[in-house]
């Protein structure tokens, strides 16, 4: 009995009391980042009730965290954020502006595409995949938002021109080059290819003075 008292209960050479802490602290990372952060805090993800409940238990009983006020205190660093609301409604904003949109949360994303849609921004960009924008327009058009031929051609998911790029600093790069593109009605392409001047010649009497 002593014996058992000591090893516990299963009796693990010292490699396998190893692999199950560092097992047993991955499921508390999971918990952290799959459960609170993403489904709890951001509403970005849908979990099963038996594996939200699961994850809730488990970090009650490991860290005795308490999902509610874990959630309520990380919302806290998000509360300067506009609401959608205010974006559409108090941003200055012309056929001349250029939104791009990615909360990395949908029901969020949702809300600043409709409301994006009622001003006369000319580009609208959405990161992530083309899935994802199309799942958004049909939820648009499905609680009567009317999707008219313009706003589909001002909207780019994905956003960007296809640079091959990787990681956050060449994404960046290539939707700053889709923005340059459209503003000058360009597709992007190599300049190698293009049949005429690499620059546009301004017509006759609109010279800047």
């Amino acid at each position: 009995m002593e014996l058992r008292l000591f090893s516990g209960v299963f009796d693990l050479p010292w490699w396998g009391n190893a692999i199950v802490a560092l097992a047993l602290t991955h499921v508390t990372i999971a918990s952290v980042t799959i459960f609170l952060h993403r489904h709890q805090a951001h509403h970005a993800l849908d979990l099963h009730p038996a594996v939200s409940h699961f994850f809730r238990l488990w970090l009650w009983l490991t860290t005795g965290m308490v999902t509610r006020e874990w959630a309520a205190v990380h919302r806290k660093h998000h509360a300067k954020v506009e609401t959608p609301e205010e974006v559409a409604a108090k941003a200055p904003t012309d056929p001349r502006t250029f939104a791009v949109v990615m909360t990395h949360n949908y029901l969020r994303d949702r809300e600043y595409l409709r409301g994006l849609l009622k001003t006369d921004v000319g580009y609208v960009a959405m990161l992530g995949p083309a899935a994802r924008t199309q799942r958004l327009l049909m939820d648009l058009e499905e609680e009567g938002v009317a999707l008219s031929e313009d706003d589909r051609a001002r909207i780019h998911g994905p956003a960007g021109l296809d640079l091959g790029a990787e990681g956050p600093e060449e994404i960046a790069q290539a939707i700053v080059a889709q923005i340059v593109a459209v503003r000058h009605g360009r597709q992007g392409g190599h300049l190698r290819e293009r049949p005429g001047p690499i620059h546009d010649r301004p017509r006759p009497g609109t010279e800047a003075r």
